[in-house]
């Protein structure tokens, strides 16, 4: 089943031909209902953050540890999986590519991809 909620092969648009033409368009697959699926992905995401958090709490872990290792491999995953490429990852994280190629900057040495 698809879960994507904008344009895809197989999207259609929602509502009657007077809705479609206005500026705004709501976009579903024509695979099933994603908005089901998104909001069962969102509670499986949520607990798990929770326990993460939890387990973070009981190691003694710093907030600003925590976020700088979340900020880290969340910003090395969207950047593989655009292959290297800041403008495209910028999108995707809904930043500028400057505040990107700064954020990658900061990195440890160690970790720049």
């Amino acid at each position: 089943m698809c879960t994507r909620l904008r344009r895809c092969r197989n999207a259609t648009t929602r509502g009657n031909s007077q809705d479609n033409q206005s500026k705004k368009k709501f976009w579903k697959c024509g695979n099933g209902a994603p908005g089901r699926s998104l909001r069962n992905q969102r509670v499986v995401v949520k607990d798990q953050l929770e326990s993460l958090v939890d387990e973070l709490i009981e190691r003694g872990i710093l907030y600003a540890e925590a976020v700088g290792e979340f900020e880290e491999h969340f910003i090395r995953k969207v950047l593989e999986s655009n292959s290297g490429n800041l403008s495209k990852a910028a999108k995707v994280l809904r930043i500028h590519r400057n505040t990107l190629s700064r954020k990658i900057k900061n990195l440890k040495p160690d970790h720049r991809p």
